[in-house]
């Protein structure tokens, strides 16, 4: 993935309204495959400070993806680790 490819995911996430934990948290696993893109990401996310590119689905995307992130941590907790 290029540069203006994970600065337009980044742009992406913040207009979806995903909560900041998860973009971090996409950003650490992408970094030791490719940190360019990690990087063009998270700024492509804290970049975007117009609030009008919010979509309408902004609110009901960042709960269902926040409720959905601390899912699988409590998951992955529960199992030690394991799938």
């Amino acid at each position: 993935m290029g540069w203006g490819k994970s600065v337009n995911l980044g742009r992406g996430m913040y207009a979806l309204g995903y909560p900041i934990l998860l973009v971090v948290a996409r950003c650490v696993i992408t970094f030791p495959r490719n940190p360019v893109a990690s990087l063009g990401m998270f700024l492509g996310f804290i970049s975007t400070d117009d609030p009008f590119m919010r979509l309408d689905v902004a609110d009901w995307v960042g709960r269902n993806q926040k409720s959905m992130f601390w899912f699988r941590v409590k998951k992955v907790l529960r199992r030690g680790g394991r799938k």
